[in-house]
């Protein structure tokens, strides 16, 4: 019962938040002024023929054939279906990272949440990066207890 107390008081914290950049790099073009945090009774979905071949794209043109590894990227997606990069986990710079920042802000597959019938404003979503076997894949990440108690540690483990 405790778990499901924080995830509440999680989500309630993120759900109407200001700016809030949730991974190490962080960028300010994005409008921030207020979004909600994957909310929607319809979440923000991309099509996923698009979305393969937006990273199929970026594939060709960086150089991956001797990295491995994830970036979780935080992306906002607006009522249009645009997107802007608010956030990501990768602190070194790598050039790869870099495209993949341009080809989600680029990206024009984003299906916009709905609650009630209309079309959330501005959300907050995550979008893991795989780079694995010289493929670049992605998928959206979404907000569940498990993802929470892994940002930011579970707090009602009993010793």
């Amino acid at each position: 019962m405790k778990k499901i107390y924080l995830l509440l008081t999680l989500l309630a914290i993120f759900s109407s938040a200001f700016a809030q950049n949730i991974f190490p790099k962080k960028y300010t073009d994005c409008n921030t002024a207020r979004f909600c945090l994957d909310c929607g009774d319809t979440k923000v979905t991309a099509d996923s023929a698009a979305f393969a071949s937006m990273f199929k794209e970026v594939n060709s043109k960086a150089y991956v054939n001797n990295l491995q590894g994830n970036i979780m990227v935080q992306v906002l997606v607006d009522s249009l279906g645009q997107s802007c990069v608010l956030s990501h986990t990768e602190t070194k710079g790598h050039i790869v990272t870099d495209k993949i920042v341009m080809a989600l802000n680029d990206f024009r597959g984003w299906k916009p949440a709905v609650t009630k019938g209309k079309k959330e404003e501005l959300v907050s979503i995550n979008v893991l990066v795989t780079i694995k076997e010289g493929e670049i894949t992605g998928r959206i990440e979404r907000i569940t207890e498990e993802f929470m108690n892994k940002l930011f540690g579970d707090r009602n483990k009993k010793n």
